[in-house]
């Protein structure tokens, strides 16, 4: 079972939680300043109990620990250039899902700049957990605007 999980077979370091939390956190408050500068933000409709838990795996849960693993899983030694292109493509990646042209470069320009976050993460905490909690934790942040 070690073989699928890779970067994620080992408990992580307390580094890496504080770490990926740190820059969770300082992901989410730049992503609220930059969402009130531009009225980015679209009102949240309190869905089902099942699209609830739904959401939590598969959008907070899941979904970044695969993207962590797809984009940054290379940065053990990271170069300017590596974080350049991992930030910068996972921007890209995210301007594919659905929405008018507008918001899928507001999408690319945001996921890039978390790309950049994530990034840090990955390089401060010296592995993947720190990245996947901090892009769990922004992923996740939706559930406080339910409360």
């Amino acid at each position: 079972m070690t073989s699928y999980l890779g970067p994620y077979s080992h408990i992580p370091s307390s580094y890496a939680i504080v770490s990926g939390a740190a820059f969770g956190a300082a992901r989410i408050l730049c992503a609220k300043a930059v969402e009130n500068r531009f009225s980015l933000v679209t009102p949240v409709t309190l869905p089902t109990s099942y699209l609830i838990i739904a959401l939590t795996i598969v959008r907070g849960i899941a979904g970044p620990f695969c993207e962590e693993y797809i984009f940054r899983k290379d940065l053990n030694n990271p170069t300017f250039s590596a974080v350049i292109k991992s930030s910068v493509g996972f921007g890209l990646i995210h301007g594919l899902l659905p929405g008018s042209m507008e918001m899928r470069i507001t999408r690319v320009c945001l996921s890039t700049i978390g790309g950049f976050f994530y990034c840090g993460a990955r390089i401060a905490g010296g592995d993947l957990w720190s990245s996947a909690l901090a892009h769990s934790m922004y992923n996740l942040r939706w559930i406080t605007e339910l409360i």
